[in-house]
C-alpha cells in the first residue's frame, strides 16, 4: 500500500539489481513514468491476498 498514491500494488518482481529499501513501480506509459520520476514514499508491505 502506498498511501500517497492511494493504491495497493502487487510486487511481481523485486529485481536482482534493486538493493536496500527500494522498489520499482511498473507504469504502462513511459511519459507518465518519466513524469512520476524517482520519489521517496511511505510504503506498507502487506502479505497474503490483498485483492479485496
Amino acid at each position: 500500500m502506498i498511501p500517497e498514491l492511494g493504491r495497493t500494488l502487487v510486487c511481481e518482481d523485486r529485481g536482482g539489481k534493486i538493493k536496500g529499501n527500494r522498489l520499482d513501480i511498473y507504469m504502462n506509459n513511459v511519459d507518465k513514468a518519466l513524469h512520476f520520476g524517482k520519489r521517496r514514499l511511505l510504503v506498507f508491505v502487506m502479505e497474503g491476498d490483498v485483492s479485496n
